[in-house]
């Protein structure tokens, strides 16, 4: 993702939502995100991080020209899911390759 190489991550396309049963075990959930170096530049996506329904986190211009969006720490205490949606952006579905890299759940 622009270039940069990370270890872990998760690939997913615009209409996407990941569900995490959390069972209340964990306090916080950081990620970086971004579209994926693959499009050469194409790409508009709009994400949101969500907690038991709660939206903690959302951008709607997600850009595969733009630097990765570094999400701050969330606070998910007590949390039993969490979900994260990646969904169209200004051009439909074209290059919407949304990655979620370095994604951690801190107990």
């Amino acid at each position: 993702m622009r270039g940069a190489e990370f270890a872990k991550g998760l690939g997913t396309h615009s209409q996407t939502s990941v569900t995490y049963s959390l069972d209340g075990a964990y306090r916080l959930f950081h990620a970086v995100i971004g579209i994926d170096d693959s499009t050469e530049g194409a790409g508009h996506a709009a994400i949101a991080v969500v907690l038991d329904g709660n939206t903690l986190y959302a951008a709607d211009a997600l850009q595969g020209d733009a630097p990765a969006l570094s999400i701050p720490a969330l606070d998910v205490s007590g949390g039993n899911r969490l979900t994260l949606i990646v969904d169209f952006g200004q051009l439909g579905d074209v290059g919407d390759r949304v990655d979620w890299c370095d994604a951690v759940l801190v107990p």
